[in-house]
């Protein structure tokens, strides 16, 4: 698929520690016709809980 001005997505890494569970992060962007709009800033720090 070709993304096109207009268009939402969402970039979601994630990391699964078998037996343990998964971790990731997501942000959301929308393709403008001068470029990337970020819409969500989760934070990119590790964090344990």
């Amino acid at each position: 698929m070709v993304m096109e001005p207009g268009m939402a997505f969402a970039f979601e890494p994630k990391v699964v520690f078998a037996g343990e569970g998964a971790v990731g992060i997501e942000n959301t962007f929308y393709l403008t016709e001068s470029g990337l709009k970020q819409l969500t800033f989760s934070s990119e720090e590790l964090t344990i809980l």
